[in-house]
């Protein structure tokens, strides 16, 4: 694997998630989701940012920072 394909390895649980959108878009659908799978959810959502983030600053684009609303 190239050196600048690290990231795909990083985010490879990231499928994880696919779940949790069908989940909050029809919640009448699918089991309730409990309080730490929303944590675990956020945090591997939070992961899979950061890690698509620097990847692309690393790759020279330009990023803006969040700022607060």
């Amino acid at each position: 694997m190239c050196g600048n394909a690290i990231w795909i390895e990083k985010i490879k649980n990231a499928e994880e998630l696919t779940p949790f959108a069908v989940t909050t878009r029809y919640p009448m659908l699918d089991e309730k989701v409990t309080e730490n799978e929303a944590v675990e959810a956020v945090n591997l959502a939070s992961m899979v940012r950061k890690t698509i983030r620097t990847a692309l600053l690393d790759e020279g684009m330009n990023i803006e920072e969040d700022t607060p609303q």
